[in-house]
């Protein structure tokens, strides 16, 4: 759209065109643009949001980066479109070795969502079966829960997929206590491929120092040995107390 008088008399931007000056950019962003840009960045990341505040009706834009700081030369890219309770992204990764698109189609209404993902990598050059997850959550409160579903595509050389697997996950954040458990379970398994729960409780200055004391325990799986027995499950308990200065 060329430079000139819109509705209203107010002028009108071309950000494609390169002969926009800064000035006219700065323009476009003003409150009285139907949209605005928003930016912020951190250290190893940063985010690019186009929306229209005065009308919450209209779709929203993101575009970002993100560095991996365990991976050298690893990070993300992504960009999405948000439309009332509906969002997608496409999210674009490279590791050491290899390159990963992922999709992700979400809605929210209410306390409950739905999301769909599918993701594909390529590792040294070579494609990798993909992978799609069916999830579905809830959040009222301090309550949060989500069950998922994965399954991978057939490996094109094998024929061979790896059984669907079946996540559930739970959570209870309320006042100075937090719970939390996870089930998962393969299809076709005899039982149980992974699991976990936590509990938390914290006190403020139970001492008289105006420090807090957290404690809490929780569960998991032992680690499987090839030459040592069944793995069981393992435990552990902590505690730690700090003071506020």
């Amino acid at each position: 759209m060329p430079y000139g008088e819109g509705n209203g008399g107010e002028p009108e931007v071309d950000l494609g065109d390169p002969l926009t000056t800064v000035s006219e950019f700065l323009l476009f962003t003003s409150k009285g643009a139907p949209y605005q840009v928003r930016a912020r960045f951190g250290d190893l990341s940063g985010e690019a949001t186009l929306a229209a505040p005065e009308d919450p009706a209209l779709p929203v834009f993101r575009a970002g980066a993100r560095a991996f700081p365990d991976q050298p030369g690893g990070g993300e890219a992504y960009y999405g479109v948000e439309a009332g309770p509906f969002q997608y992204e496409r999210g674009l990764t490279k590791f050491p070795g290899g390159t990963g698109v992922r999709d992700t189609v979400s809605g929210q209404l209410g306390p409950v969502g739905l999301s769909y993902q599918e993701a594909q990598r390529r590792i040294r050059g070579e494609e990798l079966p993909g992978s799609r997850t069916l999830s579905a959550h809830f959040r009222k409160g301090p309550f949060g829960a989500r069950v998922g579903r994965e399954w991978t595509e057939k490996n094109l050389d094998s024929g061979w997929r790896p059984p669907t697997r079946t996540t559930a996950e739970a959570r209870l954040n309320k006042r100075n206590l937090a719970l939390s458990a996870m089930l998962a379970k393969s299809r076709g398994g005899p039982g149980l491929v992974d699991f976990g729960g936590r509990i938390e409780k914290s006190m403020e200055d139970p001492f008289g120092l105006h420090g807090q004391l957290k404690f809490g325990a929780g569960i998991r799986p032992e680690r499987w040995q090839p030459d040592g027995p069944a793995p069981g499950v393992a435990g552990d308990f902590w505690a730690r107390y700090g003071l506020n200065f």
